[in-house]
């Protein structure tokens, strides 16, 4: 493989510490659910919609500041590292998408672990 420069390193670390940010929301409300869905799957309720609710509304708030970081990415970054950290902002546009996802992810990982599921191939 080839090395990459300090310069190189660094509008890659920044353009992923940036997108990192999208994840701040999916984070706490995993952790904010993470208790009740434990207690409904413990006692067996039936099927609750809390889960698609909250993808839903995780993914269309996440969504709307992926939007909101992909428009100021560019000025963002030169206002806080200067113009030579510009690129960094492309390195946010191929980023963005992954980010989404990932924060989507986490929520549905959350009802996945709370299910007892988190173990590919254990019988339940």
């Amino acid at each position: 493989g080839t090395l990459l420069s300090p310069a190189m390193v660094g509008i890659y670390a920044i353009g992923v510490a940036l997108t990192e940010k999208l994840w701040y929301l999916s984070q706490a409300v995993a952790a904010a659910i993470a208790p009740d869905l434990a207690a409904q799957y413990q006692r067996r309720e039936s099927r609750s919609d809390l889960t698609p609710r909250i993808v839903r509304w995780v993914l269309t708030v996440t969504l709307c500041l992926a939007l909101l970081l992909v428009a100021i990415a560019a000025p963002l970054i030169e206002l806080l590292f200067g113009s030579e950290y510009r690129a960094s902002a492309g390195i946010v546009y191929l980023l963005v998408p992954g980010g989404i996802m990932l924060a989507v992810n986490r929520v549905l990982t959350q009802d996945i672990a709370a299910r007892g599921r988190q173990v590919q191939g254990e019988e339940q």
